[in-house]
């Protein structure tokens, strides 16, 4: 299974985040670091429930130091990153997706325990089991609804305007 472009991007983003804290390694606060700030589904299901970049920012600050910005990051993703991103894996396959998608992350780190990423949701008054029913019931959502279909040229106009297609009303 693929990683989405977007996903690809979050991962970068959280070696970043994890730059600019002075961190030499990559772990799950910096993954919601960088999630919090995507512009998709994730991002904004975060940005709902109450999550602020700045704020989380300074919470991993104070809670796991800080130390010189712009060092290599020779110990790479943490046990709990990577347990994250293989638990991704199986979300995507769960909702038959080919690709892991950011959500798929969002997912998979709901339903890790006792991770830096829980506690910074935990410490910004977000139940992960909250967030893991907010997330499915979005993908849910997303999934029944009607797909934007456009409508083919047709030599007969006025015909198609007032008569309706039984085929897709069938599907």
């Amino acid at each position: 299974m693929r990683y989405h472009t977007l996903t690809t991007d979050l991962i970068q983003q959280a070696g970043q985040q994890a730059r600019f804290l002075g961190h030499s390694y990559v772990g799950s606060a910096h993954l919601l670091l960088a999630l919090i700030q995507q512009p998709g589904m994730a991002g904004q299901l975060l940005r709902g429930m109450g999550m602020d970049h700045p704020l989380a920012w300074q919470m991993t600050a104070v809670l796991y130091g800080s130390g010189t910005p712009d060092l290599p990051l020779p110990q790479g993703l943490t046990r709990a990153a990577r347990r994250i991103l293989r638990q991704a894996a199986s979300e995507a396959r769960n909702f038959a997706s080919r690709q892991i998608d950011p959500v798929h992350i969002l997912l998979a780190m709901a339903r890790q325990e006792r991770t830096a990423s829980c506690e910074l949701l935990a410490l910004s008054g977000i139940s992960s089991d909250e967030l893991f029913t907010r997330t499915v019931e979005t993908l849910q959502w997303e999934k029944l609804a009607p797909e934007k279909r456009k409508k083919e040229w047709s030599s007969t106009k006025l015909l198609d305007q007032y008569s309706e297609d039984l085929i897709m009303k069938a599907s």
